[in-house]
């Protein structure tokens, strides 16, 4: 069942609310699937990861390489790798993979998030 306040909150949020907001949950659900890994829970572990991955995806297929910030071509080659990390956490386990995942992706939320509040000149983001 649908989370109306989630589906008011995305329907209203800007662009780059919704970047902060698509970091959030790929951590979110990152968090989750190592939880999950250490508990043996492998299915759900998938699960989780195979969420993630697909917000990853969509990060990714956002991007402007053609006409976007000159950071565009480097967030793609991060999102691949994000990528790699978490097929291969769900096929193989190892908390590095999911640590490297997060060395990524937190970083990044936390540049979004300064550049939606206006605290960083978006002209270098993309």
């Amino acid at each position: 069942m649908a989370n109306p306040y989630f589906e008011m909150n995305v329907r209203t949020a800007d662009p780059l609310q919704l970047v902060v907001q698509m970091y959030d949950g790929a951590i979110r659900f990152v968090h989750q699937a190592r939880a999950l890994h250490r508990e043996g829970q492998v299915r759900a572990r998938g699960e989780a990861l195979s969420r993630a991955l697909a917000i990853v995806h969509e990060l990714r297929a956002s991007l402007d390489l053609s006409h976007g910030a000159a950071a565009a071509p480097g967030l793609e080659a991060l999102y691949l790798f994000v990528g790699e990390q978490l097929v291969d956490a769900n096929l193989a386990g190892g908390d590095d993979r999911f640590a490297a995942v997060l060395s990524v992706l937190e970083p990044l939320r936390e540049a979004w998030l300064q550049i939606a509040r206006g605290e960083v000149d978006e002209g270098g983001a993309g």
